[in-house]
């Protein structure tokens, strides 16, 4: 039963689905299978029937301390917001060192426009682990909203050192460099994004700026205008003006 369950996460979310529907058939008491078919919901955006299999699977083990995180980011996607913060300080009480628990919960707090209630969580998911760039790229985005953009490069590019392959994470640091005329690096960055975007892996789109891309076509073509003209001319134009129009 360990290897059925335990195979399906590579595998596209329907039959990772029905992997773990096998799983539980063999064995109905598989706390972690029913949990991570919960993830391969959420992963689909069935968030309700998420949810169901969470419940499920803490009906087998009430201490299962994952599955009441995820539980608590399904209940967020459905914006209910006072469940999620139940579900993921009841993980949290369960395993006061998870460090994705944490993580998860200064994401709640960014998604709710409240950045340093969001970088109070994300501190502790790195002080757990402090290897943790995606908590750490949290935080410098956070940083941002704040407008303390000198300690969010800092974080973003130490996020960077640990893990380049975050979704945006180049596209990040150097609009926020840009912000404030940081200028110093910029080349290497440069060349990065110029590689991503012939790879065309999403590596560009600013934190500020994403909302105004319609799609990752748009956002490829823009981007390339702007790392030509933000490269070659220190009095770059705003990506809003590229991009909104097009």
């Amino acid at each position: 039963v360990t290897g059925v369950q335990t195979c399906a996460l590579p595998i596209c979310y329907e039959e990772a689905i029905n992997c773990y529907c096998l799983a539980t058939s063999i064995n109905s008491n598989y706390a972690e299978a029913y949990s991570n078919k919960g993830n391969a919901m959420q992963k689909l955006a069935l968030y309700q029937k998420a949810i169901d299999c969470y419940e499920k699977a803490l009906q087998k083990q009430a201490d299962l301390y994952s599955a009441w995180a995820h539980m608590g980011m399904a209940f967020h996607k459905l914006k209910k917001y006072s469940d999620a913060f139940f579900c993921i300080d009841k993980a949290l009480d369960l395993s006061p060192s998870y460090s994705e628990g944490w993580a998860l919960k200064g994401l709640f707090f960014f998604w709710l426009d409240n950045p340093q209630k969001s970088i109070e969580c994300t501190d502790k998911a790195i002080q757990f682990n402090p290897t943790y760039a995606e908590a750490m790229a949290d935080k410098a985005a956070s940083l941002v909203k704040l407008n303390r953009y000198e300690e969010a490069i800092f974080w973003f590019e130490k996020a960077f050192q640990l893990n380049p392959n975050i979704d945006f994470l180049l596209g990040h640091i150097v609009d926020t460099k840009l912000k404030i005329g940081q200028w110093s690096g910029l080349e290497k960055y440069r060349q990065l994004i110029v590689k991503g975007l012939e790879s065309e892996k999403k590596v560009i789109a600013p934190f500020v700026t994403l909302s105004m891309f319609d799609s990752l076509q748009v956002n490829l073509k823009a981007a390339k205008i702007f790392v030509k003209a933000t490269i070659a001319n220190k009095n770059y134009l705003p990506l809003e003006t590229v991009t909104r129009n097009k």
